[in-house]
């Protein structure tokens, strides 16, 4: 193992300690580039393993703001005096699109519910991050 990525986990180990989450350290090295590119050159340089390299190119690509695809916000149509039905249906909102990545990439990578739950725990969404590990995909 290359010393740049021992020193990496080991970065992410004291970065997640201190904040609470436990991060992939090559989620916290996607932190640091900008395209897909720089992604695939990193990985021609140390190495990384298949799942490694295929996390840092789905966090890169999925680490910017979801829309959910079916509902907008405008669209949302809920009890205004009830609160918990607003409640429910914001968070409907903020986890369907990462579901919806689950379920449209599941039968070609095994290991993208946990690529979503890391790119939550990235944004710092760890409550989403911690629902999205319970709910199970449809079959």
């Amino acid at each position: 193992m290359s010393s740049i990525l021992l020193c990496l986990r080991s970065i992410a180990f004291n970065v997640s300690v201190l904040a609470g989450i436990e991060l992939h350290p090559i989620t916290l090295l996607s932190g640091l580039l900008n395209t897909e590119k720089e992604m695939l050159d990193l990985h021609a340089r140390l190495k990384l393993s298949r799942f490694e390299r295929d996390l840092g190119l789905f966090v890169i690509a999925n680490r910017g703001d979801k829309i959910h695809p079916v509902l907008k916000r405008s669209d949302l149509r809920v009890c205004i005096f009830c609160q918990r039905c607003l409640s429910f249906a914001q968070t409907q909102v903020k986890i369907r699109p990462y579901q919806f990545l689950v379920v449209d990439n599941h039968q070609q990578h095994k290991d993208c519910k946990e690529w979503a739950v890391e790119t939550l725990k990235y944004r710092g969404d760890t409550e989403l991050a911690s629902e999205l590990e319970q709910w199970q995909p449809p079959r």
